[in-house]
Formats: structure tokens, sequence, C-alpha cells
């Protein structure tokens, strides 16, 4: 087997010889990158606008291929010979998938994101290895029967579609831990994915949706779920009965209210509320003892939630864009906050358990408000403070 340094001059005097000009400087520009990812058993060549597959790289040890960015349109049929784990095609011209990419028995990631598919490749079912599947920013109006034979799929990207229901054969992907359905246009959850009982992460954020049905408390397993930028306008009470959930994304929609029972989410370290109508939390709320990350920016809020100084584990606090006038005297005892946002044009003074902030490392705030800063907290050099005019 010939050398990284051998390898690369091969691929390199092809490149000239093929007049792929925009390969050649790339390789030229970024030799010690290339062979370094080389040695690691990666070939990256996106954004090299390739018009023929170079035959030198039929001849090196490599486990991914990045092939994105190039206006392919075909593969060569001996494509197939490569013994690659990792495939990128993305941003490519593809709308059907090549015969030759079938041939890759070993297959588990696939990268397909923004081509031109506008159903899911019938003959994708013959990649029985694939364990992650992306097929974001396509055309895709329906997901066809056969994305059920794909058995050990574990990660399935399917956003900036135009999807509003998906397959019934969804269920058999027994295996599916994260599911994306970001950007398309579903109006009502698909009842089908409440059966993917073994689903941790699952992304339903900029579609359509008004609610969630109460069978999403069978998602148990679920640690992570993004519904912002939808049109919910009252909580999703089912969602208190995920008792594993970490992290919940509700930013931008129309939420007045949280249920009172939220505190029951004890495992939720991260928490983004921003850009909803809330005028008040939950007494609950000072339950969530594992909250590390709290963003309620842009909300109705006209006093401070109480509830939030029980949170002693918080580090990131975002109040800002709200109507909150006065800060309790209690708000020295956040001891663990690190980054505080407090932009905002009706709070005008600091309560002097401001100062307890020890381990504030970053400060947000109104330049008005700057001048109400304890001195304490304003010669401290390690404390980086932004001040909003």
């Amino acid at each position: 087997m010939s050398t990284v340094e051998e390898q690369y001059n091969k691929l390199l005097l092809e490149s000239k010889i093929l007049q792929e000009n925009d390969l050649n400087e790339h390789l030229i520009e970024y030799k010690d990158k290339f062979t370094t990812d080389l040695t690691e058993g990666t070939v990256d060549l996106a954004y090299v606008e390739l018009n023929i597959i170079p035959k030198s790289l039929f001849e090196m040890e490599i486990r991914e291929l990045i092939l994105s960015n190039n206006n392919l349109e075909t593969l060569p049929e001996n494509f197939g010979q490569l013994d690659i784990t990792e495939l990128d095609l993305s941003q490519n011209q593809f709308d059907t998938l090549p015969d030759s990419v079938l041939q890759l028995k070993n297959l588990e990631k696939l990268q397909l994101k923004e081509n031109q598919f506008d159903t899911l490749p019938d003959n994708i079912v013959q990649l029985k290895n694939l364990k992650e599947l992306n097929m974001e920013g396509n055309k895709l109006e329906m997901l066809s029967d056969n994305i059920g034979e794909l058995k050990n799929l574990e990660k399935l990207y399917l956003g900036g579609n135009e999807l509003e229901t998906l397959s019934d054969n969804i269920v058999q992907l027994k295996n599916l831990k994260e599911l994306n359905l970001e950007g398309n246009k579903f109006e009502t959850l698909p009842d089908n994915i409440v059966q993917l009982q073994n689903l941790k992460e699952l992304n339903l954020s900029n579609n359509k949706l008004k609610t969630l049905p109460d069978s999403i408390v069978e998602l148990q397993d679920i640690v992570h779920l993004d519904l912002s930028y939808n049109r919910l306008k009252s909580f999703p009470e089912s969602i208190v009965q995920l008792k594993n959930l970490e992290k919940l994304n509700l930013r931008d929609n129309q939420l007045k209210s949280l249920h009172e029972n939220f505190g029951l989410l004890r495992e939720l370290m991260w928490l983004d509320l921003k850009d909803n109508l809330l005028e008040t939390l939950p007494d609950s709320f000072g339950q969530l003892q594992n909250l590390k990350e709290l963003d309620l920016i842009n909300n109705e809020l006209e006093t401070f939630p109480e509830s939030i100084v029980q949170l002693q584990n918080l580090e990131k606090l975002s109040l800002g864009y709200n109507q909150i006038d006065l800060l309790p005297d209690s708000f020295g005892e956040l001891q663990n906050l690190r980054e505080l946002d407090l932009i905002s044009d009706e709070l005008t003074t600091l309560p002097d358990s401001f100062n307890k902030l020890k381990n504030l490392k970053e400060l947000y705030l109104s330049s008005h408000l700057y001048y109400e800063l304890p001195y304490s907290i304003k010669r401290k050099r390690k404390i980086k403070i932004h001040k909003w005019y």
C-alpha cells in the first residue's frame, strides 16, 4: 500500500491531467489538512466543482468520503468498489440514487440533503446496514412505505421538505433514536410517531402544530423535544409526563401559561420559552433542580417569578424584553449563575443582593442599568458586560 504522501501526489497529478482546476487548487491550498484527514480515513472533496470522480480515489483506504457541493448528477459504475461506511452527497443535483451507491454494502451513514429528490428512492432499501440517513432540504411530499425496510436505521433527518404525513411503516424502525421533521407542513403529530418507543430526540420545530395528542406520553425515553416555531396556544399537558426529558424547546409559540405540574420535569436541564406570551410561571417551576439554562426573553412577565430563585443549579438566565420592573432581594441566591440577560426598559434598579452573584461571567443589560451595578461587579475584570442602548 502506498503512503499517504504518495496517494496525495497521485491525486494531485490526476486532477491536473483531468483539468479539474478547483480540485487541484484545493489540494494545494489544503495539503496538510487533506493528508491528515486521509491518515484518519477521510477524503473531503466538497466545493471543488467535480465533473468526474478521480480514479486514484479507488486506490485509497477510505472510511468517509465527502462529495458535497459539487453539482454532481451521477456517479461512475465502479463507485461501489469503495469500501466506505460514510458518504456525503449533499448539495448536488441527484434526483435518483445511483445504482453504484447500492453496492456500498458497508455503508452506515448517507447524506443526501439539498438535492432534488421528491420521494424516498425505492432502491435505498438495499443498503441494509444504513444507520443514519439525511434527506433534509429536498422536495419530499410523502415518505414512501419502503422506509420500514431500513431496519437498522437509528437517525433519520427529513427537515425542510413538504411532508404532511408519514408512512405507517415508519413504526417498523424499532432502532430509531433521532427523528428530525423540522420545517415541514405537519398540522398534527402523526399518530405513528408515538410507536417509536426507542426515540430519544424528536424535532418538530417550524411546522403548523396547534396541539399535541395525549399519546405523546408513550415516548418515555425521549430526552430532547423541539416544538419551537409552531402555533401552540396552550401548553400540552401530556409533556409533563415525559419524565426523562432533559431539553425542551418551546420558543416562538403563543403560550400564555405552563401547566401547574410543570415541575414534574425534574430531569430538565435546558428550557427555551423565548417569544411567547407568558404572564407568569407555576409554583412548581422551582422543582426543576437540574435546570441549567432558562430563556424567557420577550414574554409578558410583569413580576419576577419567585420560583426561579429556587433553581440553585441555574447557570444561564435570560429575562430581557419583559415588563419586569423589580428584582427581589432573593435574586442573589442564584449562586451558580454565570450568564444573565436583563435587557429591559422597565427595570431601573438592582437589588443589593446582586453583589452575591460570585460566579457571574457575562452580563447583558440596558445602558441605564449599568450605572446601577454595584462597584464590586464593575471592577471585576472577569465579568464581560454588554450594554444595550
